[in-house]
């Protein structure tokens, strides 16, 4: 083998292996770098899921030891539904006529003057008073404790002399009828009785 082919061999060997050594050399750290990026990015996703885990598990916690608060809590207006008495026939004379007797109740004495108020509503202690009539059913911005409820409760017991007891209670005072509830937290109504066009406007 001539001499001038021996070298030109070599030389290009020399040559590929020092090619394929920089492509080794520059390509591994890429390589190397994406492998690092990736567990890199797992062990983040790992922490941020053990974050949210955590968070999770601390509202959790919050909830059963914080009391619950009283303003997120939705308040369902109370509906009376207090019976009234309903008379047979034969007894329809019994029924209450009214009068124009007058009974001092406080501060629903102006609800009590009111043309337009057909009802007047206590749903509890401290609750705001509710109006019913022909402007429809409106609430006010009057409100009882309970010492003022059973004020006026207890004045219409006195002008009838009909005695209080808990549970159901009826009494037809002038041209008013209350009917109330009496418990721990009383509640009444007070229904105006009307005359129109010589009948009773009223369910008895």
């Amino acid at each position: 083998m001539p001499r001038t082919d021996f070298l030109s061999k070599e030389f290009a060997r020399a040559f590929l292996l020092g090619f394929t050594k920089e492509l080794i050399m520059n390509s591994a750290p890429i390589e190397i770098l994406k492998i690092r990026g990736k567990k890199e990015e797992k062990e983040i996703k790992n922490k941020v899921n053990d974050f949210k885990k955590l968070q999770t598990e601390t509202q959790n916690d919050l909830k059963k030891i914080l009391p619950i608060s009283q303003e997120n809590i939705p308040k369902k207006k109370i509906t009376l539904n207090l019976q009234r008495p309903r008379f047979p026939p034969q007894f329809w004379y019994l029924k209450p006529i009214p009068t124009k007797t007058q009974i001092d109740i406080g501060k629903l004495n102006p609800l009590l003057k009111d043309p337009l108020v057909r009802e007047i509503e206590c749903q509890g202690i401290n609750q705001p008073i509710f109006v019913k009539g022909t402007m429809g059913e409106k609430k006010t911005s009057i409100f009882l404790d309970q010492e003022e409820i059973e004020e006026v409760i207890n004045k219409f017991s006195n002008a009838t002399r009909i005695p209080i007891k808990t549970g159901t209670t009826n009494i037809v005072f002038g041209n008013l009828i209350l009917s109330a509830i009496i418990s721990e937290n009383p509640i009444f109504s007070i229904k105006k009785i009307l005359f129109v066009r010589d009948k009773m406007v009223g369910r008895f």
